[in-house]
């Protein structure tokens, strides 16, 4: 006659048990959307930069001059602040739909204001290089040096 302890089958009914439990409880490591863009495409998100990449631009890869930035802060100052309302107010109501809009007018606002304090010269060479420096800073992991393939 074989003798079974009592705790063999507590711990058998426990594993037997506890994945069909763990299974039902919502896990702490769900992934949860960006609780400040949810949803947003890649173009969204390059918009949403736009004001720090010509700003980062102007001062590191163009070392523009101090006098020039000094007369620049408060462009940049109002385009953030449209973009903080925007985003506020997208944040408070749950809906991002129109989020690119309206960061998107602040943009332009900040754009025609380079454009007339820099130049047409100056203002394209500021995009052409925020663009290319933006879009290397911001490719993500995995994708490695364009044209060279996964």
């Amino acid at each position: 006659m074989r003798y079974t302890p009592r705790w063999h089958v507590v711990i058998l009914l426990a594993a037997a048990i506890l994945p069909l439990w763990a299974a039902q409880e919502p896990s702490g490591r769900t992934r949860k959307s960006s609780p400040g863009r949810p949803g947003l495409d890649p173009a969204s998100r390059m918009t949403m930069r736009a004001i720090d990449a010509y700003w980062l631009t102007l001062k590191f890869e163009l070392k523009a001059p101090n006098a020039k930035l000094t007369e620049l802060r408060p462009k940049f100052q109002q385009a953030w602040t449209g973009r903080k309302k925007a985003l506020d107010a997208a944040r408070a109501s749950g809906n991002f739909t129109s989020l690119p809009q309206s960061v998107g007018k602040a943009n332009a606002t900040l754009e025609a204001s380079l454009k007339k304090s820099l130049g047409e010269t100056q203002f394209n060479k500021l995009k052409e290089t925020a663009e290319r420096t933006s879009m290397l800073r911001h490719r993500g992991p995995g994708r490695g040096e364009r044209g060279k393939g996964r």
